[in-house]
């Protein structure tokens, strides 16, 4: 469908760049004008064209205690996943995840594609504390969430990573008898379908993984014979040939850094009690880069956005008041962000939406 046959009044370039460049949050009264409308900010090329045309807005998804929304729940907390406009700094509150009103499930892993897509994968249920295969995906084209094929193995405490082909790998964990894990599996979100990799080299429950230079690393983790005893080396996944190899020594920061790490401007990263830690790859080290801001007492999640590396976390005092910077580590400046006032609680998890 042209655009000159949405807006007929209009030639099709001033037609399109009218519609392109209305803010993603006014998306909803759009596609409400009428059917060709709602067909064209629905299609995936609308969205390239944002992309292309440079009227791109990226979005934070943040996972955190928001209050219920039911009034007859009055006081009751619940755990949410609201989109923060880095831009006019709103936030709106996503529409709950289907069959889980009580909050999204502890634990889950809250990833972002490159198709504007969000994940909510794994996890426990979060009034029985069962572990979950479920799968769901919201689509920020349609503001609504599909339930997507479930996980082919259970598992918790595993890791997971989205390439840059919309490819999310599972790696690691342990199973409902707390074995550990070495299997592996790749879920393709844009087709909605699993598939089985070769087995990892060895265990890696609690591990950690992110893609560099388009290979699948693996860091620490530990066994079943040796749990709680985090292993420093890491495995490294090559998709093309489907082979697993070993680095020793990878990992030698403390275990609390192994959620906090992120890989962003060709670089990985990741948060220490006080310090930015840097990994170089030819060395095989860690290095410190800066120092942590005063007022952030505690980091709890990180995540890589077009211009910076989100680091929420917690203010010194311990009182559960979220605090939030984007850290650039390109001149290693800090940037206090305002932080969502319904958020109640730590900010748990967060990935980066463009739309």
């Amino acid at each position: 469908m042209g655009m000159g046959d949405v807006i007929t009044s209009l030639p099709e370039e001033i037609a399109r760049e009218c519609l392109l460049r209305v803010p993603y949050k006014c998306h909803p009264n759009l596609m409400s004008v009428c059917r060709k409308w709602e067909a064209v900010v629905k299609s995936p090329r609308f969205y390239q064209d944002r992309k292309r045309f440079g009227l791109k807005q990226q979005f934070l998804c943040l996972a955190a205690t928001l209050p219920a929304d039911n009034r007859k729940e009055h006081g009751k907390r619940v755990r949410r996943i609201c989109a923060y406009d880095l831009v006019d700094e709103s936030c709106e509150t996503l529409p709950p995840i289907p069959d889980f009103p009580d909050g999204i499930p502890h634990l889950s892993h809250l990833l972002s594609t490159p198709t504007e897509k969000l994940v909510v994968m794994g996890g426990w249920h979060p009034l029985t504390w069962q572990s979950l295969t479920t799968v769901f995906v919201y689509e920020f084209s349609s503001a609504q969430w599909r339930r997507g094929v479930d996980m082919p193995t259970v598992r918790s405490l595993f890791s997971c990573s989205c390439s840059s082909s919309s490819l999310i790998y599972v790696t690691g964990g342990h199973d409902d008898d707390k074995k550990a894990l070495r299997s592996a599996e790749v879920y393709d979100v844009e087709h909605d379908r699993w598939d089985v990799l070769p087995d990892m080299k060895e265990e890696r429950d609690e591990c950690a993984s992110v893609f560099i230079d388009e290979k699948l690393f693996v860091m620490s983790g530990y066994t079943t014979e040796t749990q709680g005893r985090f292993e420093g080396s890491a495995q490294v996944f090559d998709p093309n040939t489907r082979i697993w190899n070993r680095v020793e020594d990878m990992w030698t920061l403390p275990q609390r850094s192994l959620r906090l790490c992120v890989f962003a401007f060709g670089r990985l990263y990741s948060f220490t009690t006080r310090h930015v830690m840097q990994y170089d790859v030819v060395k095989n080290q860690w290095v410190v880069v800066c120092a942590l801001p005063e007022s952030l007492c505690a980091v709890t999640c990180v995540t890589a956005c077009y211009n910076g590396i989100l680091v929420a976390g917690s203010t010194a005092g311990g009182d559960e008041k979220s605090i939030c910077f984007m850290y650039n580590p390109v001149n290693e400046e800090w940037k206090t962000l305002e932080t969502p006032t319904n958020l109640q609680g730590f900010i748990q998890s967060a990935a980066a939406v463009e739309i």
